[in-house]
């Protein structure tokens, strides 16, 4: 298990991101995911080892939240672009793999809800093609 001392955020310290984590859960504060998200990953792909170990909370929320599949897809990211958060990245195989599967499933339902409306319009075309070009009898 890690050091709970040793997982600092971009403002160098860790003791804030608990309770924002818990008004995100609570009251979904836009304030507190702004901060979160400042703490957590900064502008360019550098993350924190706070970030990894609040990691499996957002994933939790990521079902049903735009702002915490974003937010955790952004930590896995940038972890595996920094170097010295393996250690921590490998007790979250998890959730790592249930965000996988999260955003799956969001890109199949996306790719349906894109797909479906054109392919009834390509059908609903072709059978009034089809009516107009029948030979009267």
């Amino acid at each position: 298990m890690t050091d709970r001392e040793l997982m600092y955020d971009s403002r160098g310290d860790s003791a804030r991101v608990p309770e924002l984590l818990d008004r995100v859960e609570r009251d979904h504060d836009p304030a507190a995911w702004q901060e979160l998200e400042r703490r957590l990953t900064v502008g360019a792909p550098l993350t924190f080892p706070a970030s990894c170990a609040a990691l499996p909370r957002p994933v939790r929320l990521a079902g049903g939240s735009i702002r915490a599949r974003r937010l955790s897809g952004r930590i896995v990211r940038y972890a595996a672009a920094t170097d010295g958060c393996d250690d921590l990245l490998e007790e979250c195989t998890a959730c790592i793999a249930e965000l996988g599967r999260l955003l799956d499933e969001e890109l199949r339902a996306r790719w349906a809800a894109r797909t479906a409306p054109s392919c009834a319009t390509v059908f609903t075309f072709a059978d009034a093609y089809t009516a107009a070009n029948r030979p009267l009898v």
